[in-house]
């Protein structure tokens, strides 16, 4: 699938701001190679140089330019926090993925970041987006179930040269024909799926559970965080890719 040749250069929902990577950025893509758990559930090495940081950065300019995804900084009260992506790989679906600094987790700032993309991409006549999760990475999982997304099974990826399963999920058609249509009504938000899915979401967690149970238990421990405010909301990144 082919995103439009030319992306928005920016976002912004009245919390958050999603601006366009720039080479100026550099300093947040090291700092997020720094962070552990970017690197084990992101594409990030670790312990990126200035000049690697550089270099990611161009590339992810280089895909935009050429219309196969944007990276956005995600900005929240003027500070960068981390990054969101929208990419396409070769003729599937849409792809989101997004990696957050500690300091900005466990506010909602990936659900609003990743709502903000899937409701362009929707508007614009994407009718199909997805992203991964490793098979452990549970905070990342709820945050993809919050923002309408589905577990749909299995995946096997290049992750850092090294195969990888890791758990696919999708927007439901249904879902992306209510944002659309919500967008030409001049109705288009973030969030405005919420109250129309609340319903929805009640009805199929118990089916999210049963197919979390069935996911191979390799991988499925703990994130080790237990119980606290943080782990329940958006911890963890999900799968960047190329973006």
């Amino acid at each position: 699938m082919d995103l439009p040749s030319l992306l928005p250069r920016s976002f912004k929902d009245g919390e958050v701001v999603l601006r366009l990577l720039s080479n100026s950025d550099w300093p947040l893509e090291q700092a997020l190679s720094n962070v552990a758990d970017v690197v084990r559930w992101t594409s990030v090495s670790a312990g990126l140089s200035e000049q690697e940081a550089r270099e990611r950065v161009q590339r992810s300019i280089s895909r935009y330019r050429a219309g196969a995804g944007g990276r956005y900084v995600v900005e929240r009260y003027g500070l960068a926090c981390g990054t969101v992506g929208i990419g396409t790989a070769g003729d599937g679906p849409a792809e989101v993925g997004y990696a957050l600094l500690p300091a900005a987790r466990g506010a909602g700032v990936a659900t609003r970041s990743i709502r903000l993309l899937v409701e362009w991409a929707v508007r614009v006549g994407i009718d199909e987006v997805a992203l991964h999760t490793f098979p452990d990475n549970l905070a990342s999982q709820r945050t993809a179930s919050r923002c309408g997304f589905v577990l749909t099974g299995q995946t096997i990826r290049a992750v850092k040269g090294a195969d990888t399963a890791l758990l696919t999920w999708k927007l439901p058609a249904a879902d992306c024909l209510v944002l659309a249509n919500a967008g030409r009504a001049g109705g288009f938000r973030t969030g405005g799926l919420r109250g129309r899915r609340a319903g929805r979401r009640q009805r199929r967690r118990g089916w999210l559970g049963r197919g979390m149970r069935e996911v191979p238990e390799v991988g499925l421990a703990s994130s080790g965080r237990g119980d606290t405010a943080q782990s329940r909301d958006e911890v963890q990144p999900a799968v960047l890719r190329r973006f």
